[in-house]
């Protein structure tokens, strides 16, 4: 059984894996008893007319053989009578059952790779396959997002009838309402639950680290894992026209949570991938993305739009 891209190989016949509809796995006891007793018979006259030692030693054998019995495992594709795969061995059996359900369970995700190489055509010069992927990711976000928008929208409404407590000459100068600290929490939390989305739509399994533990998160907001890869994410859902930044202290404070939990968990860093994820990049100083372009510790930014 081999599986190369789409396609799935047994023996001589090749299976499109969108097109398969249904797979069957049987687990059967054969007894070498339905075999022995019919040889055991035709062997008879030959026995009664030719007794000699190898006779009584073929005999013998069919006799023990008869209480042998053995596990036949099969793998059956699309209601079919004869079996696509068979071994007697159980652990190639529980393999290939695992990859072939892993294969089936992601045909939709490889129908969309196969899409993506004929829409690389149409990536300007100037965008890396890298800027190509994340853009993509947000458009399929973000046509799933729009009852999530509107929620937050009148959620935001409301916040700005109840928390402009500023004079007729305060309220003038002042373009944004302020949010109480329960709101910007709840401003932040939409914003993790946002950026856990967008990469549960990538195939990860995701984590609400900040939501679930909030001030004992450790500095974690969102946790991604995919395969052996473990992606560890900092959300900052800041507002750059306030004027507050993000530093080089908050990143290198970042990284040391990260090897705090890389640590606790005994994870192999090469396969982990820190993230900082921020709604505009205007939100760092220059002292921050000095950082990223050095590569610290593997450490790259993302900008989600909120």
């Amino acid at each position: 059984m081999e599986f190369n891209g789409n396609t799935l190989k047994i023996k001589n016949r090749i299976y499109a894996i969108d097109n398969i509809k249904n797979v069957e796995y049987s687990e059967k006891m054969i007894r070498f008893v339905i075999i022995t007793i019919p040889l055991m018979f035709l062997f008879a006259p030959i026995f009664f007319f030719y007794t000699n030692i190898f006779m009584i030693i073929l005999y013998i054998l069919l006799f023990g053989l008869s209480f042998v019995k053995i596990k036949l495992y099969s793998i059956f594709i699309d209601n079919t009578y004869q079996a696509a795969f068979s071994t007697t061995d159980e652990s190639d059996f529980i393999a290939y059952k695992k990859e072939l359900t892993y294969h089936m369970e992601n045909r939709q995700h490889n129908i969309v790779k196969s899409k993506k190489i004929k829409d690389i055509k149409s990536i300007e010069i100037s965008e890396s396959a890298e800027e190509y992927k994340i853009r993509k990711r947000k458009e399929a976000f973000n046509k799933n997002l729009k009852k999530q928008e509107e929620i937050y929208k009148n959620k935001y409404q409301e916040v700005k009838q109840e928390d402009i407590k500023t004079t007729d000459t305060e309220e003038k100068k002042e373009s944004k309402p302020r949010m109480s600290n329960k709101k910007k929490k709840e401003k932040g939390d939409d914003y993790e639950k946002k950026v856990a989305g967008y990469y549960k739509l990538d195939g990860y399994d995701i984590y609400l680290n900040g939501i679930k533990k909030d001030r004992l998160d450790g500095g974690i907001d969102v946790i991604c894992k995919k395969d052996d890869e473990v992606i560890l994410i900092q959300c900052k859902n800041w507002n750059h026209t306030t004027g507050r930044k993000i530093t080089h202290t908050h990143i290198k404070e970042f990284h040391s949570n990260c090897i705090k939990y890389i640590d606790q968990e005994n994870l192999d860093k090469t396969n982990v991938k820190l993230k900082y994820i921020v709604p505009n990049i205007k939100v760092f100083k220059a002292c921050a993305i000095n950082i990223f372009r050095d590569d610290y510790y593997n450490c790259r930014y993302e900008i989600l739009e909120f």
